[in-house]
């Protein structure tokens, strides 16, 4: 039968069970249904057993009344706790299991996240990055479900190319990519000015991660951005485009260099083929000159 279930019984069936322990077979069988006061009750078999398994307990019963109205009363507050509860999601107790949430909250969060079945998915990805490097991760995630309740938790937040710009132009990890993300997402009004800011701060920090989390006080508190520190870090963007630009200078003045040693002997080698042909003409005009005297003598 339905724990759920009522009805009404004389508080003596409840006497006469208890005085024979759990009584007879049928009785075991049958259900204790207590009326008076606490307006009607049914419990199981299994439900008398866990009342009256204790000898000393079931002799109490027997004796006192009240008693028996007040184990009752609390069999019934147990018997009717579970029913009509909605099973908490498994991707939400998974969530739970994982940080070691109680009860309580994992069903008040459960209960917050089906209130928001659009961003559902993206929100509970966004709690598992907030709470993987929480100290005290029900605390998190109860101001978490507060602003739930108020309608100002952003869950995964949009990547939109702004946000893909800044962490693959100044390798921004992870979470220092979504929580910018999710404060630009809210300042709508001076988002343009923001990204223009966040890139002129990050070109020239050689931590530009720590600078993002470093300026998100500044940022949710709605305050405007700081200028931006001119000195250039070693390591940084601007420090990586001028290394880049000063080794493909270097580059191009090798190609030069090697260019004008190849032009040099290049003409070297010219020089010298002209000189050598020079000089076999030279020996091809003293060879037919001397043949030509031979003959004119033979013939005189």
């Amino acid at each position: 039968m339905d724990r759920c279930n009522t009805g009404e019984m004389d508080l003596s069936q409840l006497l006469k069970t208890a005085k024979g322990v759990l009584g007879t077979e049928d009785q075991q069988q049958s259900n204790v249904t207590v009326g008076g006061s606490l307006g009607g009750t049914t419990l199981p078999p299994s439900e008398q057993a866990a009342l009256l398994a204790n000898p000393a307990v079931a002799y109490q019963i027997a004796q006192n009344p009240f008693l028996a109205s007040s184990l009752l009363h609390h069999a019934q507050a147990a018997a009717a706790s579970g029913c009509g509860r909605v099973a908490v999601d498994p991707d939400v107790q998974e969530l739970a299991d994982h940080f070691g949430l109680d009860e309580r909250i994992t069903r008040q969060l459960d209960e917050e996240l089906k209130k928001r079945p659009v961003t559902w998915e993206g929100d509970l990805l966004a709690l598992w990055d907030i709470l993987k490097d929480a100290r005290s991760p029900p605390g998190l995630l109860q101001a978490k479900i507060r602003e739930m309740q108020a309608n100002t938790f952003v869950g995964q937040p949009t990547m939109d190319k702004d946000i893909e710009e800044l962490q693959r132009k100044y390798q921004l990890d992870d979470q220092a990519t979504r929580k910018l993300a999710e404060v630009l997402q809210k300042r709508s009004a001076t988002r343009d000015q923001d990204v223009e800011l966040m890139h002129r701060h990050l070109e020239t920090s050689n931590k530009p991660s720590a600078r993002v989390m470093m300026m998100l006080g500044k940022l949710r508190s709605g305050e405007p951005l700081p200028e931006p520190d001119k000195r250039i870090a070693p390591g940084s963007y601007l420090d990586r485009v001028e290394r880049e630009k000063e080794r493909k200078k270097e580059e191009a003045k090798d190609r030069s260099r090697r260019s004008r040693s190849r032009r040099r002997r290049s003409r070297s080698r010219d020089r010298r083929r002209s000189r050598s042909r020079r000089r076999s003409g030279s020996r091809d005009r003293r060879g037919s000159t001397n043949t030509g005297g031979d003959r004119d003598r033979r013939n005189r």
